[in-house]
């Protein structure tokens, strides 16, 4: 009974106490994700782990492995997935045109066919890295020019003028 007394007297010292002792902080996702990347010697690398980075420089995915193959001294000899890869990108390149002239639904076709080729080819390309990007970069553009038309499309029907030209990323 004498402790149930004396509570209310060191009740606010004890809360002083607690209040005052700094607490431990984590920083958040949020701030973490605002912080600059590690270098390149992170946890990784002394495990053997690096990623493969692989530099499109805009030209054509036969010409990209063609160089790396030259680079590595090799011969290059196309896969069927290969050729795949290049028609798609040629199919891509004709959406881009019908796109630039306004021919929806062409576009559409052309750039549906480009993707349905690039996922037939993912069955065996000679560089699967290389692949990957250039379906990625495809997707993404396709992708941008779909807002783009809709963005278009928002604005004629409200009243406003039209001619931004957006470009893919």
């Amino acid at each position: 009974m004498a402790f149930y007394r004396k509570l209310p007297a060191f009740l606010p010292a004890f809360l002083l106490l607690f209040t005052s002792v700094p607490s431990y902080t984590q920083q958040s996702n949020f701030q973490m994700s605002l912080m600059a990347p590690a270098g390149s010697a992170g946890p990784f690398s002394a495990l053997g782990i690096s990623a493969d980075i692989v530099e499109t420089r805009n030209e054509s995915y036969l010409k990209s492995v063609e160089r790396l193959a030259s680079e590595k001294s090799s011969a290059f000899k196309p896969s069927s997935s290969d050729l795949m890869i290049e028609q798609a990108e040629e199919r891509f390149k004709a959406g881009r045109k019908f796109y630039r002239v306004k021919d929806a639904t062409h576009a559409r076709n052309e750039f549906d066919a480009a993707v349905d080729l690039m996922i037939q080819a993912s069955v065996s390309p000679t560089n699967r890295t290389l692949y990957e990007n250039k379906l990625d970069e495809m997707v993404d553009s396709i992708h941008h020019f779909d807002l783009a038309a809709e963005w278009e499309a928002e604005f004629e029907l409200c009243g406003k003028p039209v001619g931004v030209e957006l470009e893919p990323v």
